[in-house]
């Protein structure tokens, strides 16, 4: 199943790095995502991705609310893949999703990446150190 996306004419699209609504300058090749099947037939996305011309950082192609920069697949897919994942291993997963092994270890690690940005460092605010009498030492 193919879906191709379009935007309104005279849409305005934010500048990738500094968010300043801008005009269309135009369009790069056409690109393809693959999302959730449907009725076990593999759905891909299909769109032109527009592009922005800013004062400040230049030519520059938007982002898609659909998919992460970079990605060959939207985020309810890679949604589901994880989901898929955390019950079996990679193998298992590539198998399932009709994917590459090297494909669900790209959404896996792009899904620790996510969780690690989102996760808070842990600052200590004590820490005790002691030594027994058999030279361990223990940190508390």
């Amino acid at each position: 199943v193919d879906v191709w996306l379009e935007h309104p004419e005279g849409v305005a699209f934010p500048c990738p790095q500094c968010g300043e609504k801008l005009s269309l300058y135009d369009h790069k090749e056409e690109r393809e995502w693959r999302h959730l099947d449907m009725m076990q037939l593999q759905t891909w996305v299909h769109a032109k991705m527009p592009r922005v011309q800013c004062p400040d950082h230049g030519v520059k192609q938007v982002d898609v609310s659909w998919a992460e920069s970079g990605s060959r697949f939207t985020k309810f897919f890679e949604r589901f893949a994880i989901d898929v994942s955390q019950e079996t291993d990679t193998k298992g997963a590539s198998k399932i999703l009709k994917l590459s092994w090297d494909e669900a270890w790209g959404i896996q690690k792009r899904a620790v990446a996510r969780g690690l940005a989102r996760k808070s460092p842990l600052v200590l605010r004590k820490m005790g150190v002691t030594r027994s009498r058999s030279g361990m030492v223990n940190s508390t």
